[in-house]
């Protein structure tokens, strides 16, 4: 047993040092050199057809991300390292395409409602639920980069590690733990030490939100591809069983998902209900003390 929980601490070590080291490169090295990168570029065009062309590659690269998340599926293909790659290039592009976006706005002091985004933006439409959500879900979604990649790199390095059936299924047990961590707490680095502190509330909708459609879509590929076995005759197990397997796991995080989402949608309407009843207040409040003061002006008015 003592072996075990030996291996068990390697195995968090392993993951802990992984996510330390990218998270640094990532935000002390990627990001500063991908936002200069952008700033060049911002600098260097002026035409302002630029502004459609920087929409159109995102929109362009987002769409064959989609594509790319689809064909490889990193739960159940070979080649998923191929995915994080692209995945890698995909955070990378963004970075350099927002800030050379957002500085070739201002350099050339281009009108708020002017492209694709700026017309979104004075329809006031990100005030919506909808697309609020779907910003957040494409920040936490590079932001699980973190959660994916520590593990995968660590699976492999177990994998070419001498280990027993027994030390490997208690290894493998650390992966929700990991996961939950990723969910619930963030660190904050004040010089050379790191503060453990829990996430906001938005945050840990989206990454569980995350998470379930993670294991959604796990689950029916593996169903899948139990079904094709039994089908074929390779595996002992019942059609019944796959069948029972399979829906109870995926009614499960469904509806652990709608509940997340159901609860998180009434917290944001209240949210907003609360901003516009404080805002109707403070104006209203605002008339008061005007009114006040103009009363005040007549009367020493009168007095003179």
């Amino acid at each position: 047993m003592s072996k075990n929980f030996m291996f068990i601490g390697v195995f968090i070590t392993i993951l802990i040092l992984i996510a330390i080291i990218l998270s640094l490169v990532f935000y002390k090295v990627i990001i500063p050199v991908c936002e200069r990168i952008g700033k060049y570029i911002a600098r260097r065009v002026h035409s302002k057809w630029w502004l459609y062309i920087f929409e159109f590659s995102f929109i362009s690269m987002l769409v064959a991300l989609i594509f790319a998340t689809i064909y490889f599926t990193p739960l159940t293909n070979a080649n998923s390292w191929k995915f994080f790659v692209i995945l890698f290039l995909f955070i990378m592009f963004t970075i350099v395409e927002t800030t050379a976006y957002i500085d070739f706005r201002k350099i050339n002091k281009i009108n708020k409602s002017d492209g694709i985004i700026g017309w979104l933006i004075s329809l006031k439409i990100w005030e919506t639920y909808i697309l609020n959500r779907t910003l957040l879900f494409i920040e936490q979604l590079v932001n699980s980069y973190f959660l994916i990649v520590p593990v995968f790199i660590s699976l492999l390095i177990m994998t070419k590690l001498d280990w027993s059936n027994e030390d490997f299924y208690y290894s493998l047990l650390l992966l929700p733990v990991y996961t939950n961590i990723w969910v619930y707490i963030k660190t904050r680095r004040r010089k050379f030490i790191f503060q453990l502190s829990f996430n906001e509330y938005q945050v840990i909708f989206m990454r569980r939100f995350i998470v379930y459609l993670l294991i959604i879509g796990y689950t029916f590929f593996e169903a899948h591809n139990k079904f094709i076995q039994v089908l074929i005759g390779k595996s002992n197990m019942t059609f019944e069983y796959v069948f029972v397997y399979s829906a109870a796991l995926i009614y499960i995080a469904i509806d652990r998902l709608l509940k997340e989402t159901v609860s998180d949608l009434e917290k944001f309407k209240k949210e907003k209900n609360d901003k516009e009843t404080k805002m109707r207040k403070e104006y209203e409040e605002s008339i008061k003390q005007r009114e006040i003061t103009r009363m005040a002006r007549l009367r020493k008015n009168k007095l003179k």
